[in-house]
């Protein structure tokens, strides 16, 4: 998702006022960086993986499966968990996503060029799997997918609140599992306003 600072995240109106100035300083800032870096040869190559997940519940009982909106709390404790034991391995990062059951990872520094790096991606995968996993409750479950298919479709939210949606509008999706960062709910809101109408799916 990269980058979150906290802030007041500007309207579609408020943007029109600032536009100008954006977009100069935006190329005042590339011509920059590009007199900085034009002569840049042979730099190390460098790359990296980033793996998203779900977390839901399983109710073996019922059988049913449900969103769990604990990934900020899971955040919180995962990058507690990093500072503890950085010095021990390479490490990872954790990282918001748009949905409040979502979570996104990446290793804390880019693989490079040599073959050892290869095995250092499956290395790093397993080592943040295991640490998502220790912090699961029995009955949650965090596969690694990017949608969940019974969003919107009836009782899909494990302890849901009264339904409201100023975000988005939306008539199935409540806007408390959109993660609590300032920034996706500002995002929700201004897609819809710049459209001038809500997001409208359509199943075929």
């Amino acid at each position: 998702m990269g980058l979150l600072t906290e802030g007041k995240a500007l309207t579609p109106e408020q943007m029109k006022e600032v536009g100008h100035y954006i977009r100069e300083h935006g190329i005042t800032q590339f011509l920059h960086t590009w007199a900085r870096v034009k002569d840049v040869e042979n730099d190390d190559f460098r790359f990296g993986d980033e793996i998203e997940c779900g977390l839901f519940v399983v109710d073996d009982v019922n059988k049913t499966v449900k969103i769990s909106l604990r990934s900020a709390e899971l955040r919180r404790q995962l990058d507690e968990k990093e500072v503890l034991y950085a010095h021990e391995t390479e490490g990872c990062t954790w990282h918001p996503e748009f949905g409040g059951w979502m979570i996104e990872s990446t290793p804390s520094r880019p693989y490079s060029k040599y073959a050892s790096d290869l095995l250092r991606v499956e290395r790093n995968m397993i080592l943040r799997r295991r640490r998502l996993l220790s912090l699961l409750k029995p009955n949650e479950i965090a596969p690694y997918v990017t949608c969940f298919p019974l969003l919107g479709v009836a009782d899909f939210i494990v302890d849901p609140q009264p339904f409201a949606a100023p975000h988005s509008k939306s008539d199935f999706i409540p806007d408390y599992i959109i993660n609590p960062h300032p920034r996706f709910a500002a995002l929700t809101t201004n897609i819809r306003s710049r459209r001038g109408q809500k997001v409208d799916i359509q199943v075929p």
